[in-house]
């Protein structure tokens, strides 16, 4: 006798749960059911495309011209100007990827965490004077405006308030970047970070992550 397991969900539901390039009022960046980066391109969007696993064959993709105001920076903020009308997708690999908007807010990212951004905003490489990550400089990108930018770490985010009167350490692997007035250097232990100012500074464990994880 046939009978139906109410936890089975119908072919047609399980499609439409996992759509994706649907069309709608979509966010241009937003998580897909098993948190890959869904790019929606109206225009012009500058992307990481590290792993794409599905794309519109009409999207162009462009190199960017470098923006550094630090000639030690290791400008390798690999984005590119993805050009057209269409839906990207790009792959988690072990990541964890955070959407997040500003609102004329100025922030720094550091680059090997910053996937994904809107034209919209403005922004310039630079690099962490004296540090050093996997031998190299930390590269910074500061991003100024209004618009979506997408993240990815290996964990989630902290966020660890800075204020005048509580200055912070933190480990260097471990940073994602601030907002704020936050002024951020390298500490006597080159292992860490010395933060002070005000405002937040975000970090992520590094470790936390499988294999193919970035951060």
């Amino acid at each position: 006798m046939h009978t139906t397991d109410p936890e089975i969900p119908t072919i047609t539901q399980y499609t439409f749960d996992r759509l994706i390039g649907a069309g709608g009022e979509t966010s241009a960046l937003s998580r897909t059911y098993g948190g890959h980066l869904q790019v929606v391109v109206r225009g012009e969007m500058l992307v990481r495309p590290t792993r794409v696993l599905a794309a519109d064959e009409c999207l162009q993709l462009r190199p960017v011209a470098s923006r550094t105001s630090a000639p030690e920076a290791a400008r390798t903020f690999a984005c590119v100007r993805v050009i057209g009308d269409g839906v990207l997708v790009v792959a988690r690999e072990g990541g964890e990827f955070i959407p997040l908007r500003l609102r004329e807010d100025t922030c720094f990212f550091a680059s090997d965490a910053l996937w994904a951004l809107e034209p919209s905003l403005s922004w310039e490489i630079g690099a962490l004077p004296g540090s050093r990550r996997d031998g190299a400089p930390i590269e910074l990108v500061r991003v100024k405006g209004t618009g979506l930018v997408a993240l990815r770490v290996a964990s989630p985010i902290l966020a660890v308030k800075v204020t005048p009167g509580s200055r912070r350490r933190i480990l260097a692997d471990a940073l994602v970047g601030w907002i704020g007035g936050v002024v951020v250097g390298v500490d006597d232990d080159r292992d860490f970070l010395r933060c002070e100012g005000e405002g937040a500074v975000y970090v992520s464990d590094p470790e936390a992550g499988g294999e193919g994880t970035t951060r």
